[in-house]
Formats: C-alpha cells, structure tokens, sequence
C-alpha cells in the first residue's frame, strides 16, 4: 500500500524525534483518563471498524487483506470476490448468506463469527482483535443476511441468477446504509461542529454539500499518510478500561483484548452486547473518555508481534509516534498552517484566522520539544482537540483531515450513497426496477411475475423500511440500524 500525502505541494522540513524525545513524551501522558466526553461508546470502536475497512495495518506484522481500498465499501466484510469471496482459503458465503459460528450455519441467532479449528474465518483479521468489534463485524454479517432473506422470499422458486442478483442488491443496500450511518452519526459525533457543517447538510434532509475540498480527485490506491499514521489514532485517547456489554456483564478491557476470536475463543451468550449500551439509552453511563492527551494503562502496555517480528510489551504512545516517525509527517502547527493560507474555504474561516488557534496555550512537553509549533500531528490533533473543543469533539485540523479522507472515500466508491442527487434515491431503487435489471441479465430464466408476487413487490414498496428510516429521523444513526435489524430479522 502507498502511502502519500494529502498535500504533494507542502514542503516542509521534517524534524524528527529521538528515542529519549518519545520517552518524555510517553512519560507527559503516563495520566489515567478521568474526564468523560459526549461521545458515546460505540463510536470508539465504529472507527476502529472503519479504520480496518480503508487503512493498511501499520503497527504490527499479523496477517491482513491485501489491496486495501480507501474507498469505504465494506471490503473488510465482503472481501473481493463477491459470493465466491473467501477468507484463509474457506468460503466465507452460502445461498448468499455469510456463514457465522460457531456451528457454522447461516442463521442470525450466533454470537460470533464463523471459525475452522479456531481460526475466525472473516476477510480481515483485524476485526478479530477484542470481541467488541468483532461484534461490529457480525452485526453487519447479520444485517446482510436479514436483507437477504427478505428480498430473496419475494421472488420465484431458487434459480442461481436470482441469488446473485438479490446478494449484489443486498451488498450495495448494506454498503449505502453503513456509508449513511458514517456520514450521519459517526461523523456528527466527532467533527468540530463548523467543519462538519462546511461538508454536510444542505437545505433538504440528507443531501451534501460540494466537497471534498482538497482530495477531489478519485484514487483508490492510497490512504494519505496524514489521516493513517497520525489524526485518525485519535480513537486511542477515547477506549475505556472497562465495558458493560450487556445487563448482567461488565468486562475491563485486557479480558475484552484477550477473549478475542483471533485467539481462538468464542464469543459466548454472556459477551453478547446490548448495543443500548454503547449507542442506546444506556450508553451515557459510560461514556468515551475525552479526546485529549490522555490514555488509559492497558494502552500503555500492549503484547503483540510487530514488524520487527519481536514479541514483546509496547505503549500505544510509542507506536503512534514511531509510525509517524515512518512516514515523516509535518508538524500540526504547520499543517494547518498551511490549510489557513492556501484552501478554500478554510482560508475564510475567522476560527482559522484567529492568531491563538494556532498556537496552543500550554505545552505540556516543553521538556520534549520546547517549541509548540514543532508538536508531531498526532499530539497536536488531541491538544488542539483538548483546548478548542473541550475534548468531546476533534479540533478544526483533526476534522478538516478526517472529513477529507472519509467523504472521498464514500463519494467516489463504485457504490456509494453521494452519487444520486440526494441520499433517499440512491438507498432506496425501487424493486420494479431491480427486478428489470435481473431480467435483462437472464430473461429466459427469469419469467414473469405472479400477481400475488405483483403484490409482494407493491406492499415492500410502499412499507420500506429504509424509506421509513430515512424520513424519521433527522440523523440517520447506527442505532436507528440496529433498531431496525431487531425489528426485521427472523
């Protein structure tokens, strides 16, 4: 994967930093977090989900897809081949449906993933790694499945070419839901309030406005170095040390890391989570901490094998450092400097004119670097994180990479839910319209509609339910999915 920068133009002079420098600065953040933020829980691990979808892994040597696309298509759950796609040499499809354990049958009511001696058996390992996202991953198996079986009960006996037909259709209808959820809760959760309004609603419900600003070209071969190495790690700075999952279950984060899939564990009815408790009515109880510089201890002390094949104890701290040491990024200061002077429409952003913006107030690694303008990105995304937004929002800079990265990354998928003039005609075709299509592909296999089937396609129609979710709710939000999911599947 190339790794390039969202800036070619920028030239800058690299400053890098000593190991002595990076065990200062590990020793500035040895704080336990004690302030909570506004973010609910499950935010902190939809971006660790959305991370694993579109960047390459960058910390340590555990095996990962190959080819990894910015574009946010759910290739971390799909894979590459459509229903043939498979995972450490298994299928991971069966009639259409995502295989999931631990008995290996395609049915909704399974707490984990599907597994073989083990070994979980998903397109991305990565989303193995603790049972929370492992659970993001299995929602959405789940969510394509219930979809599936909805769609394909309409139609005439089996035949092949309307399984495949009916998988794509499923595919891109989950694809556009989980891009909606992004655009509209992940990012109004995290986004300095301006920036998200520079890129989002229009005067209608969810149309968009122009952007992005900067990456406005398509390329599908790079995540810029910008948002892998540095802003989008401000997720580490959110984790708790502890998660209630469900009503009876309450789990600290080294059991959660370690009872993970990829160490060949099953997730059991007692890990089964409760997603009121990380984006419903009990979230708020345990809220993300606050986006600042602050981590919590189990972060501090990760086991794991890293590039350098050594088995041993890092600190999250010194990764993310030691990864932007790798890629050579800018300071923040002279980042968003840069933004300010020369890219509409930042250039016309008082917030972004003001003279102390760009300049912290406080240095807490003086004893480091003493000049705050020489501050590593990722260092300065949660200062300024901290200072602006109190820590419940990223800063102006994190925002603007943030925003750049994920609405390119939507806006020029091959599906994508930005490419109809608004949101509801691109999620919701009409089914006469599919069913067109599968008679042009096959019209001899095909055949006619019944009129009790007429009927069928006329009552999805009028009662859809993603027509319902998108004129509900002024926020079309993971719960909103979840509640829906509850509501449809068998």
């Amino acid at each position: 994967m190339d790794l390039r920068s969202m800036f070619p133009e920028f030239k800058y002079q690299y400053n890098g930093l000593s190991v002595s420098q990076i065990r200062l600065i590990t020793e500035a953040m040895s704080n336990e977090p004690a302030a909570a933020s506004s973010i609910l829980p499950g935010f902190t691990y939809l971006g660790q989900f959305i991370s694993h979808d579109i960047v390459p892994n960058t910390t340590s040597s555990s095996h990962s897809r190959e080819n990894i696309s910015p574009l946010l298509m759910l290739n971390s759950v799909y894979g590459d081949d459509g229903m043939d796609s498979t995972a450490q040499g298994e299928k991971i499809f069966a009639g259409g449906l995502f295989i999931l354990g631990p008995e290996c049958v395609a049915q909704n009511d399974r707490f984990d993933l599907f597994r073989k001696n083990g070994r979980v058996i998903i397109p991305e390992i990565r989303n193995a790694e603790n049972i929370i996202i492992s659970q993001f991953h299995l929602f959405w198996q789940k969510l394509h499945n219930t979809i599936f079986k909805k769609y394909f009960s309409i139609f005439p006996p089996y035949r092949r070419v309307e399984e495949e037909t009916i998988f794509e259709l499923t595919k891109s209808i989950v694809i556009k839901i989980f891009q909606q959820v992004v655009l509209d809760d992940f990012l109004y959760e995290v986004l300095d309030d301006e920036i998200f309004q520079l890129y989002s609603f229009g005067t209608n419900h969810h149309e968009f406005k122009t952007g992005p600003y900067i990456l406005n070209s398509l390329d599908d071969t790079f995540i810029p170095k910008e948002f892998s190495h540095a802003v989008f790690r401000f997720g580490h700075s959110l984790i708790r040390g502890e998660y209630k999952l469900n009503k009876t279950n309450t789990f600290n984060l080294v059991d959660l890391l370690t009872q993970s899939n990829d160490h060949g564990n099953h997730i059991t009815k007692k890990h089964e989570i409760d997603w009121n408790f990380f984006f419903g009515i009990n979230a708020k109880d345990q809220p993300a901490f606050k986006i600042d510089l602050e981590i919590v201890d189990v972060m501090k002390s990760l086991r794991g094998i890293f590039d350098d094949g050594s088995s041993q104890v890092k600190s999250i701290i010194e990764l993310n450092l030691m990864a932007a040491e790798i890629a050579q990024l800018p300071s923040g200061w002279s980042l968003i400097q840069h933004i300010k002077e020369n890219i509409e429409p930042f250039k016309s952003l008082k917030s972004l004119n003001d003279k102390y913006y760009l300049a912290p107030k406080s240095n807490p690694f003086e004893k480091a670097i003493p000049c705050v303008k020489d501050l590593p990105l990722w260092l300065y995304i949660l200062l300024e994180a901290k200072e602006h937004n109190k820590g419940h929002k990223l800063g102006k800079l994190g925002s603007i990479v943030v925003a750049e990265v994920i609405y390119q990354g939507i806006k020029f998928a091959p599906i994508s839910v930005l490419k109809a003039k608004t949101q509801n005609q691109n999620l919701i075709i009409p089914l006469e319209a599919q069913l067109n299509t599968m008679r042009r592909i096959k019209k001899d296999q095909v055949g006619d509609l019944s009129s009790s089937n007429k009927i069928k396609l006329d009552l999805l129609n009028s009662h859809n339910p993603f027509k319902e979710l998108l004129l509900k709710y002024k926020r079309f939000t993971m719960m909103d999915v979840i509640t829906f999911y509850e509501n449809y599947k068998d």
